[in-house]
């Protein structure tokens, strides 16, 4: 897996994740400590292997925005899907899904996470693990709306059999950290990740890398 800096444990568990599947991997942590590039690798790395990747990225101008990360996730895939693949990735159970993703006026009782709409939403992950091995990715979960983050938790205890992993990244402290939805996935992850601070040598290392040559030593300790 891509090379980051004193993160190999962070690094294998990832690769675990991809392997497996069928598993949750939670990644918390301060501000700025580098869960967003975790994620990328992990997601770089799952491209290597063959999985199909779902992204998401929590905003905190959104986070009033029903179902704004799984729009994201979601949305653009089926859009870029024919018309058969459509209807079969929108079969059965997930046709619940079918207003939400595909830009009709969804009513007020879908808009609110629903069962119907949640059930839907995760046959729509199972009909596309079944045609092949998935991750879904969602980094800065804490400030995901709420039906989003009620819809990572319900799809969390039900990964269990399908060709499909779950990484989920959030700010170590923040509130939303310690309601409902994130503990519930919390709950379900095979390993929570806490990333430490780098040590000096490595930060010495990656200034010295950006800088293109040999700074100072006491610039390298900054």
């Amino acid at each position: 897996m891509g090379r980051l800096r004193e993160r190999e444990r962070e690094l294998a568990a990832a690769e675990a994740l991809l392997q497996r599947r069928g598993r949750v991997l939670v990644v918390e942590g301060r501000a700025g400590i580098g869960k967003t590039s975790l994620v990328e690798v992990a997601c770089s790395r799952a491209g290597e292997l063959g999985l199909e990747v779902m992204r998401a990225r929590g905003s905190e101008l959104e986070a009033g925005f029903a179902f704004g990360v799984v729009r994201q996730l979601f949305e653009r895939r089926l859009a870029g899907a024919g018309a058969a693949e459509g209807e079969a990735l929108l079969a059965g159970p997930a046709a619940a899904a079918r207003p939400l993703l595909s830009g009709e006026r969804v009513a007020e009782s879908a808009a609110d996470s629903s069962f119907a709409v949640l059930h839907g939403l995760y046959w729509l992950v199972a009909n596309l693990a079944a045609s092949g091995p998935l991750l879904i990715a969602v980094d800065d979960a804490h400030w995901a709306d709420e039906p989003s983050l009620r819809w990572l938790a319900y799809l969390a205890s039900r990964l269990e059999g399908l060709a499909a992993g779950m990484l989920v990244a959030w700010r170590q402290g923040d509130p939303a950290a310690m309601e409902a939805p994130l503990l519930a996935v919390r709950a379900e992850a095979a390993e929570t990740l806490h990333p430490a601070l780098l040590s000096e040598e490595a930060v010495s290392a990656m200034v010295r890398a950006a800088a293109g040559g040999q700074p100072s030593d006491e610039c390298a300790a900054t």
